[in-house]
Protein backbone atom coordinates (compact mmCIF):
# COMPACT_ATOMS: atom_id res chain seq x y z
CA UNK A 1 0.00 0.00 0.00
CA UNK A 2 1.58 3.25 -1.11
CA UNK A 3 1.48 6.36 1.06
CA UNK A 4 2.97 9.70 0.09
CA UNK A 5 5.05 12.35 1.77
CA UNK A 6 5.16 15.79 0.18
CA UNK A 7 8.11 17.57 1.74
CA UNK A 8 10.95 19.95 0.92
CA UNK A 9 13.82 17.74 -0.20
CA UNK A 10 15.41 20.73 -1.96
CA UNK A 11 15.16 24.47 -1.42
CA UNK A 12 15.51 26.71 1.60
CA UNK A 13 13.61 24.48 4.03
CA UNK A 14 15.07 21.15 2.95
CA UNK A 15 16.29 20.45 6.50
CA UNK A 16 12.65 20.32 7.66
CA UNK A 17 11.69 18.07 4.76
CA UNK A 18 14.60 15.71 5.33
CA UNK A 19 13.68 15.44 9.02
CA UNK A 20 10.08 14.72 8.02
CA UNK A 21 11.34 12.02 5.67
CA UNK A 22 13.43 10.41 8.41
CA UNK A 23 10.41 10.34 10.74
CA UNK A 24 8.14 8.96 8.03
CA UNK A 25 10.62 6.22 7.09
CA UNK A 26 10.95 5.26 10.75
CA UNK A 27 7.17 5.06 11.15
CA UNK A 28 6.77 2.97 7.98
CA UNK A 29 9.58 0.63 9.09
CA UNK A 30 7.97 0.18 12.51
CA UNK A 31 4.53 -0.51 11.04
CA UNK A 32 5.94 -2.96 8.46
CA UNK A 33 7.99 -4.73 11.16
CA UNK A 34 4.70 -5.52 12.90
CA UNK A 35 3.19 -6.98 9.76
CA UNK A 36 1.84 -3.82 8.14
CA UNK A 37 -1.69 -2.46 8.33
CA UNK A 38 -4.80 -4.58 8.63
CA UNK A 39 -7.25 -4.09 5.77
CA UNK A 40 -11.04 -4.40 5.97
CA UNK A 41 -10.93 -7.95 4.68
CA UNK A 42 -8.56 -8.91 7.51
CA UNK A 43 -5.47 -9.23 5.33
CA UNK A 44 -2.26 -7.32 6.08
CA UNK A 45 -0.56 -4.88 3.73
CA UNK A 46 2.97 -3.51 3.95
CA UNK A 47 3.44 0.22 3.48
CA UNK A 48 5.60 1.79 0.80
CA UNK A 49 6.59 5.44 1.16
CA UNK A 50 6.58 7.62 -1.97
CA UNK A 51 8.31 11.01 -1.61
CA UNK A 52 7.31 14.12 -3.54
CA UNK A 53 9.75 17.04 -3.41
CA UNK A 54 7.88 20.32 -3.02
CA UNK A 55 11.11 22.33 -3.38
CA UNK A 56 10.10 24.93 -0.82
CA UNK A 57 9.67 27.83 -1.44
CA UNK A 58 9.30 26.98 -5.16
CA UNK A 59 5.51 27.09 -5.53
CA UNK A 60 5.52 25.73 -9.10
CA UNK A 61 7.55 22.70 -7.98
CA UNK A 62 5.12 22.20 -5.09
CA UNK A 63 2.13 22.31 -7.43
CA UNK A 64 3.83 19.81 -9.76
CA UNK A 65 4.50 17.52 -6.79
CA UNK A 66 0.83 17.71 -5.76
CA UNK A 67 -0.31 16.90 -9.29
CA UNK A 68 2.10 13.95 -9.42
CA UNK A 69 0.82 12.67 -6.06
CA UNK A 70 -2.78 12.99 -7.25
CA UNK A 71 -2.00 10.88 -10.33
CA UNK A 72 -0.09 8.19 -8.42
CA UNK A 73 -1.81 5.27 -6.74
CA UNK A 74 -1.20 6.49 -3.17
CA UNK A 75 -3.80 6.17 -0.44
CA UNK A 76 -2.84 9.36 1.39
CA UNK A 77 -0.29 12.15 1.14
CA UNK A 78 1.12 13.91 4.20
CA UNK A 79 2.42 17.43 3.69
CA UNK A 80 3.50 19.82 2.36
CA UNK A 81 6.24 21.18 4.62
CA UNK A 82 6.05 24.81 3.56
CA UNK A 83 3.07 27.10 4.16
CA UNK A 84 3.90 29.07 1.01
CA UNK A 85 3.32 25.82 -0.89
CA UNK A 86 0.37 24.58 1.18
CA UNK A 87 -2.00 27.39 0.23
CA UNK A 88 -1.65 27.05 -3.57
CA UNK A 89 -1.66 23.25 -3.29
CA UNK A 90 -4.92 23.37 -1.33
CA UNK A 91 -6.33 25.56 -4.08
CA UNK A 92 -5.74 22.94 -6.79
CA UNK A 93 -6.95 20.08 -4.59
CA UNK A 94 -10.15 21.80 -3.51
CA UNK A 95 -13.17 20.73 -5.56
CA UNK A 96 -16.67 22.08 -5.22
CA UNK A 97 -19.36 19.44 -4.93
CA UNK A 98 -21.46 19.08 -8.09
CA UNK A 99 -19.36 21.57 -10.07
CA UNK A 100 -18.20 19.69 -13.20
CA UNK A 101 -15.98 22.48 -14.61
CA UNK A 102 -14.07 22.76 -11.31
CA UNK A 103 -10.55 21.39 -12.06
CA UNK A 104 -9.83 20.36 -8.45
CA UNK A 105 -7.71 17.23 -8.23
Amino acid sequence: MKIGLMAAMTGLLQSFGKNSLAAARYAVDQINAQGGVRLRDGSMAKLELVVYDEGCPNVEQGLAAARKAASDPVVIVVGPTCSSTAEPVFGILQKKLDDPPDPGL
